[in-house]
């Protein structure tokens, strides 16, 4: 009895276990610069839209704007 409830349980687990391939290289999807791996098949289809840029770009103050002198001045 204990041996049928032991080996049922085994079994259960091999089957409910899921099959993951293992790969040793990284995909081209996810080589790709400045985007999201984007796959439609799986639930990551949410990210598959064009990157955006967070920030744009600055170059911040120089001398010439007086940027820390208050330039130019306001009302």
């Amino acid at each position: 009895m204990k041996f049928s409830i032991a080996a049922l349980s085994l079994v259960t687990l091999a089957v409910a276990s899921p099959v993951q391939e293992r790969t040793n290289y990284i995909s081209y999807e996810g080589l790709k610069r400045d985007g999201t791996p984007c796959s439609l098949v799986t639930v990551s289809w949410q990210n598959c839209r064009p990157a955006a840029y967070a920030n744009t770009w600055s170059r911040g103050c120089s001398p010439i704007t007086r940027c820390r002198d208050g330039y130019p001045p306001g009302p």
